[in-house]
């Protein structure tokens, strides 16, 4: 999708090609399926997702685990 398009639908800038776009949500069930949409749209992006998301994140920081 071309960044005026993008612009003008998300209101925020496209990320560049360059760039990893990272997903994340509760458990990385629905960060997936979000990068399979847009996966299908834009293949030029580099996507990314976290898996184990929130609670990965959250389990680790609570019990002051090093972040992988």
């Amino acid at each position: 999708m071309p960044s005026d398009k993008f612009i003008a639908q998300y209101r925020i800038d496209r990320p560049s090609e360059e760039e990893d776009v990272i997903f994340y949500c509760r458990s990385g069930k629905r960060s997936q399926k979000a990068i399979d949409e847009v996966a299908r749209v834009d293949t030029s992006l580099t996507l990314r997702n976290y898996r184990g998301s929130w609670l990965d994140y959250s389990e680790k920081a609570l019990n002051n685990k090093p972040l992988k």
